[in-house]
């Protein structure tokens, strides 16, 4: 199957979609980051990027509670056993981690990053806020987004 080239830099300036991802992605740390890509690359259909943040049936998490190592803690306190619980646990430990965190709603943005080939999208802008992280953690477009403060 032929691969997609995605240019992160340009969609990040003309697709509100992949903009909007990027903000909630910058919530996470590089170690954070890296965790995510790492998952993706290693077992993609453990991170679930449609309209869920857990899916009980296969045991997938969305890719922020995945960065911020939710699958792991929810293990250690004997799992979770719906989507708004999940929902509850990863605002728990994004706000613990981070101070002030939120879930990442693309739904109704403009824009067509991350509709067809959501997990190569995601992979395509992790790698590149992983090279590019200071500078987009001081903005990009010529928006300044301090980290704590991101509008979700």
């Amino acid at each position: 199957m032929p691969t997609r080239t995605i240019d992160v830099a340009s969609e990040l300036t003309t697709d509100g979609r992949c903009r909007a991802l990027a903000r909630g992605l910058l919530q996470l740390t590089p170690h954070e980051l890296t965790r995510l890509y790492d998952a993706l690359i290693a077992d993609p259909d453990r991170v679930v990027v449609d309209t869920v943040n857990y899916d009980i049936h296969s045991d997938s998490w969305c890719p922020l509670a995945v960065g911020l190592g939710v699958p792991e803690i929810a293990h250690r306190r004997g799992g979770v056993s719906s989507n708004t619980e999940a929902k509850r646990l990863i605002l728990e430990v994004g706000c613990e981690k981070h101070g002030q965190f939120s879930l990442n709603p693309i739904s109704g943005v403009a824009g067509n990053f991350f509709r067809h080939n959501r997990h190569s999208d995601l992979i395509a802008l992790v790698d590149y806020i992983l090279n590019n992280y200071e500078a987009m953690q001081q903005g990009y477009g010529g928006e300044v987004r301090p980290r704590q403060s991101l509008p979700i």
